[in-house]
């Protein structure tokens, strides 16, 4: 689930390139009516070893909710990538660790040798902040996560962190869905897999999603190339019936995606300078 933050980051880059990045949202972060279990849970945050973030929405609805000091015994925050600086700018810098492969998978990878080599223990409580997913299959990553740490022998307390559900397409969403089926977009950027499943309901299905893209319909040369943004949101497409025509092979910069794409245009002798490029996320800035 992409925050309106990661958009303009994407669209940034992408405009750096040459192309002509539209916004259209499929899925919405949002906070949640009811935020007293998280609030309960950030309010006992002695009682755990570490609180581990897998997006920047999760350390968003946090940070609004932690304790002006932290306690005695304060936790670890783990945070992926570029997402840690959040924490540091509010001043919980000290606390914040972030694993060298910027993924829940290198998250629970780093987690491993802590607990091999003595540095957390077995049974400890991670606390793992994950977004409430409605209307939508939630995607494989946080009970992966989960999973993955509770392999390690840890407690882990999953909390509702926010809210994901998909959008309700608007006038401007409708305009770019209508370039999109008349084969005007070049290039569809997708960033989470909860990202894909709304393209597949903006669209009506995965047959009629088929249609608008390359490599998929009755004429394979007809549609928008398909692209993810790391391994794991390429993984998750798969899942859904797509096929990426391409994908960068870290989740980590918005740089080394758009360079991906750029690669992949040119050695299939695509026009790079001259791109139109569906963007899928969240609604607005206020989602951020």
């Amino acid at each position: 689930t992409t925050p309106s933050s990661y958009a303009r980051r994407l669209e940034d880059q992408l405009t750096k390139a040459d192309a002509h990045a539209m916004w259209c949202p499929a899925i919405s972060t949002t906070t949640l009516d009811d935020v007293s279990e998280l609030r309960g849970q950030l309010e006992q945050l002695q009682s755990y070893r570490a609180v581990l973030f897998s997006s920047r929405r999760g350390i968003q609805e946090a940070l609004v909710l932690m304790p002006p000091e932290p306690p005695a015994s304060m936790p670890q925050l783990w945070a992926l990538g570029a997402d840690a600086e959040l924490l540091r700018e509010e001043g919980w810098g000290e606390h914040v660790r972030v694993p060298q492969v910027a993924s829940t998978v290198g998250m629970v990878d780093e987690l491993r040798g802590l607990v091999e080599s003595g540095d957390m223990g077995v049974g400890c409580r991670v606390l793992v902040p994950a977004p409430k997913v409605v209307g939508i299959q939630e995607p494989g990553v946080v009970p992966e996560f989960v999973r993955g740490l509770e392999t390690l022998g840890l407690e882990v307390v999953r909390v509702d962190a926010y809210l994901t559900a998909p959008t309700i397409p608007d006038h401007t969403t409708q305009q770019h869905l209508n370039q999109l089926l008349h084969g005007q977009v070049d290039v569809i950027a997708l960033t989470s897999v909860g990202e894909a499943e709304g393209l597949l309901l903006l669209l009506g299905g995965l047959e009629a999603a088929k249609a608008v893209l390359r490599h998929h319909g009755a004429n394979p040369e007809f549609g928008a190339v398909l692209t993810c943004f790391g391994p794991v949101t390429a993984q998750g497409v798969r899942g859904l019936g797509l096929e990426p025509s391409t994908w960068s092979k870290k989740h980590a910069r918005f740089a080394d995606y758009v360079e991906c794409i750029a690669e992949y245009l040119q050695e299939h002798d695509h026009d790079s300078r001259s791109v139109t490029c569906l963007l899928y996320t969240s609604p607005s800035p206020r989602d951020s």
